[in-house]
């Protein structure tokens, strides 16, 4: 015996038979070690019953023997193993009968058994054969068997008593040894091909409750036959009375008949089943190229939206790194290496930092340097742009948002920038166009070092080295009541300005060259010095990413050729051109700074300025520079003629009035 077979599962085998005999012969047969086989001998009519009573108690495979096997078999669905008889045990059956009387009935099961003729003329007797199809057919077999004065009969326990209660006598077939023994090999093997189906079973039952889409699928004729969970959640009904009939109105819906129709799949399919909206994909079970079923794999849209969100906000989350450091900074002047010097010895602590600096300039790629160089700088550097996001979601993204806050509120809530940032850095850039209500909120946060979701009804802490950037003059802004003065000063405690690139037009060439390292092979050398030489005299209003902008696009066209001077030109040409039909917008919105005490036409309106002389000359220069941009369509070139001064000049004076008052 095998170890394995040893310490598994005894197998549970069950008899149900009309005999003392036969039942004898299959104890006889038991191997104690690896079953168990719970026997009932039992009357006629009970054979129903006793098969669910074990059935319940846990009975693998039966055994029986002729009409009883059929009708075991038509009233429980469970394999029902035969206890064959061989030609030797009728030889031994008959034999017995001869004792009795020559004449000999015998009962034969389905149908009449083969070479009786040759046992009578071996035996000397006469057989009297019928062929039954159940208990009832049999009985009156047996009966008419007597009546005809047939005297013994050879069969099973019912043909027995039937016979006897006849004043006959009836000889039991009992099965030999051998032939129960192959009874029992072909039990076993039953019984071990339904464990391995039913742990089969299981494991497909396991997967498919572990899996998150729906799964339906029929068989050939379109009934169901499995299913699980989440398909009955997706599709909004029950199933579990469906299973093994036909479902013809479930299998159209998912598109299961169709595709069993047709054998070909149907992939992605919107539907939509009970105000649920459901992907179907429904595909043919096909076996040696025949359709033998189908199953219906189901997605549930507002689930696949809802995964989609938390893989970006993975994907997000992975991504708060600051990647750049103090060396991805280029530079050559005296200004940009007093500010790196600042910028370093603000990164040792973790007080507040508002960077300003013109569009392109490089804000963001300050602020990771300065966590890179922050004790925080193996925690997540999270970036938000506040002027990029809607003013109704900006609120959401920062602080998170509990479930059902809101409509359309994710399921399950969401996490907040602020807390994704918990413990390392957050960058809020363009920090001057957030609205009154966030500034509020974002100044308690700074405060209290604390955050409650949207919708939230608890605080939670975080811990933030909080950097923050604007193009805008935030204390212009405060001045103007657009933004509250006490956060300003909690938002620079520490301040750092980033100058244009026009103010250190030295840095351009070194800027230039480590764009060339980065895209061109080694020892390429695509501009000329004097190229070089009139990008440094450039006013660049986008600057750095401007220059790099204009860089790639030379890179781009000139196609790995050597230097070619018309093509620059051209390009050079192209940009100075955009940059004279488009004035500094957005550090000189001439619409949106006009105010009443600047809309003069006389000099008398001087006196409407306060200040010294100096100061009002000033400011009646910048009433004279808006209404003349304003003539001249805002082109700073045809503004400087009209003027009489340089387009440097214009430009200085502009910047000027930027300054704070």
């Amino acid at each position: 015996m095998s170890e394995f077979i040893k310490k598994s599962r005894k197998y549970r085998f069950a008899l149900i038979s009309h005999s003392y005999k036969v039942a004898e012969a299959v104890r006889n047969c038991v191997n104690p070690e690896i079953e168990k086989v719970e026997i009932a001998v039992i009357k006629i009519g009970e054979e129903k019953d006793m098969a669910y009573k074990m059935l319940d108690r846990g009975a693998e495979v039966f055994f029986a023997y002729g009409a009883t096997r059929r009708k075991i078999n038509q009233t429980i669905d469970q394999p029902v193993v035969d206890v064959s008889r061989t030609y030797l045990d009728l030889i031994t059956a008959l034999m017995k009968a001869r004792k009795h009387s020559d004449h000999i009935g015998l009962s034969s099961f389905g149908k009449p058994t083969d070479g009786v003729d040759i046992l009578e003329n071996l035996l000397g007797v006469k057989v009297h054969q019928f062929v039954f199809n159940n208990i009832t057919e049999l009985i009156q077999g047996v009966e008419t068997l007597a009546e005809d004065g047939i005297r013994v009969v050879v069969g099973g326990g019912v043909s027995k008593r039937t016979m006897e209660a006849k004043g006959g006598t009836g000889i039991i077939n009992v099965p030999r040894k051998s032939s129960v023994e192959l009874a029992f090999e072909d039990a076993r093997m039953i019984a071990d091909v339904r464990r391995k189906e039913a742990a089969s079973g299981e494991r497909l039952r396991t997967i498919l409750e572990m899996i998150d889409e729906g799964v339906v699928s029929v068989d050939n004729y379109g009934r169901l036959d499995n299913y699980n969970d989440r398909a009955e959640q997706i599709l909004g009904i029950r199933m579990k009375h469906d299973i093994d009939r036909p479902s013809s109105e479930i299998g159209k819906k998912i598109n299961l008949i169709d595709v069993i129709t047709t054998g070909r799949p149907k992939i992605d399919i919107f539907e939509k089943i009970n105000n649920n909206n459901i992907f179907v994909s429904s595909l043919p079970i096909q076996i040696d190229g025949d359709t033998q079923g189908a199953v219906a794999i189901l997605k549930d849209a507002n689930y696949i939206q809802d995964m989609s969100r938390k893989l970006k906000e993975s994907s997000y989350q992975k991504g708060f790194v600051a990647r750049h450091t103090v060396a991805d900074i280029k530079h050559k002047c005296k200004q940009m290496k007093h500010l790196l010097a600042k910028a370093a010895r603000y990164a040792d602590t973790d007080a507040t930092i508002l960077i300003r600096g013109e569009t392109g300039t490089g804000k963001e790629l300050l602020a990771q340097s300065i966590h890179n160089l922050n004790h925080r700088k193996s925690q997540p550097f999270v970036a938000v742009n506040c002027a990029a996001i809607p003013e109704n979601l900006l609120e959401s993204e920062l602080f998170g948002h509990e479930e059902g806050a809101f409509t359309g509120a994710k399921k399950g809530g969401r996490t907040g920038l602020f807390e994704m940032a918990n413990g390392g850095t957050i960058f809020l850039d363009e920090i001057a166009d957030i609205s009154p209500g966030m500034q509020a909120r974002l100044l308690r946060v700074i405060e209290t070092k604390e955050v409650m979701r949207v919708g939230g009804d608890r605080y939670m802490p975080v811990g933030l080295h909080i950097i923050s950037s604007t193009y805008k003059d935030l204390y212009r802004e405060v001045r103007a009541g657009h933004f509250r003065a006490d956060l300003f000063y909690r938002l620079s405690v520490l301040k750092l300005h980033i100058p244009p690139l026009r103010d250190r037009a030295e840095d351009i060439p070194v800027i230039i060259k480590a764009l060339l390292k980065k895209q061109c092979k080694p020892g390429y050398m695509p501009l000329t010095p004097d190229m070089v030489e009139q990008l440094k005299h450039h006013q660049w209003q986008g600057n750095v990413r401007e220059l790099t902008s204009f860089v790639e696009s030379y890179l781009t066209l000139l196609n790995g050729s050597t230097a070619d001077e018309q093509l620059f030109v051209d390009l050079f040409q192209e940009l100075r051109e955009q940059e004279a039909l488009s004035g500094p917008v957005e550090k000189f919105d001439i619409e949106n700074a006009e105010s009443e005490n600047t809309k003069m036409q006389h000099p008398e309106d001087l006196f409407k300025f306060s200040g010294n002389l100096k100061e009002r000359l000033e400011k009646y220069e910048l009433v004279i520079i808006k209404q003349m941009l304003k003539e001249c369509q805002f082109s700073k070139k045809k503004t400087a003629e009209q003027l009489g001064v340089s387009v440097n000049t214009l430009w200085r004076k502009m910047q000027q009035f930027e300054r704070p008052a």
